[in-house]
């Protein structure tokens, strides 16, 4: 099979542009409604530092950072495939002289490297406007989030664990890859059922997680703790996104090549 029929930049780029005109008011919504979101609670806490103390406002302002980028990222990777649940749309994209691979990547790469990206940005914006609220308007005392101890996974000051950002990525990206997967696997009410399934393998995973840690732990050393779970959590995201790449593979009506 000519490399081309699997996958073709000048074609990707017209099918990203196509995506993009067809979805631009989704799209809109995806980048204010974090943007809006975190802001607004930025600006909340911005007389923190004196009420709470800066470092106690600071993490609790992360905190809710993370949980917006996990519920807006579920949801949205849950309504990753919505054309495919109609039939006129289903049948208009999978006719399009585009591969499988390229219609998966559009979306992966939209909701999953695009959307972690943009919810750090928020995150940056909205810290900003803290900062720039607390000093002009309120004439107080505020400082910016010590931003490279948290990319760097040191915890400094704000008493995180080692490594806490790179486990939140991985954890973020294996609930996001499970609503990725459900978003095609079920044509309708795609968030509630994936949620229901999720909670069940949840905790199935934990079960194997904590066995697997117990095996692995030499004595009770801490630092392999991490080490299955993660190992799991990467191995499980991959599957799951070779999973949808072979359901929209199964969905191909049509032999192009």
């Amino acid at each position: 099979m000519d490399a081309n029929n699997i996958f073709c930049p000048v074609r990707f780029g017209r099918l990203v542009n196509k995506y993009i005109v067809e979805n631009r008011s989704r799209l809109l919504l995806i980048l204010a409604t974090p943007l809006v979101a975190m802001t607004i609670f930025a600006l909340l806490m911005s007389d923190g530092d004196s009420r709470e103390g800066y470092y106690t406002g600071v993490n609790n302002e992360l905190g809710f950072f993370v949980i917006m980028t996990f519920i807006f990222g579920m949801k949205l990777s849950s309504g990753a495939f919505l054309s495919m649940s109609k039939p006129k749309e289903a049948l208009a994209s999978l006719t399009l002289p585009t591969s499988q691979l390229e219609e998966f990547l559009v979306r992966w790469l939209a909701l999953v490297p695009g959307f972690m990206l943009w919810s750090v940005l928020c995150a940056l914006f909205a810290d900003s406007m803290r900062v720039v609220f607390t000093r002009f308007i309120l004439h107080g005392v505020a400082d910016f989030t010590p931003w490279c101890d948290v990319f760097t996974g040191n915890g400094g000051p704000l008493m995180w664990s080692e490594n806490a950002f790179y486990h939140i990525v991985i954890v973020f990206m294996l609930l996001q890859s499970f609503f990725f997967l459900g978003a095609i696997v079920w044509r309708r009410n795609h968030f509630l059922k994936t949620f229901f399934v999720l909670s069940v393998i949840y905790g199935i995973y934990c079960f194997v997680a904590v066995i697997i840690t117990r095996m692995l732990s030499w004595h009770g050393v801490g630092y392999f703790i991490m080490t299955p779970m993660v190992i799991m959590s990467v191995v499980t995201i991959l599957i799951n996104y070779v999973l949808v790449y072979m359901r929209l593979r199964e969905s191909e009506i049509i032999n192009r090549w």
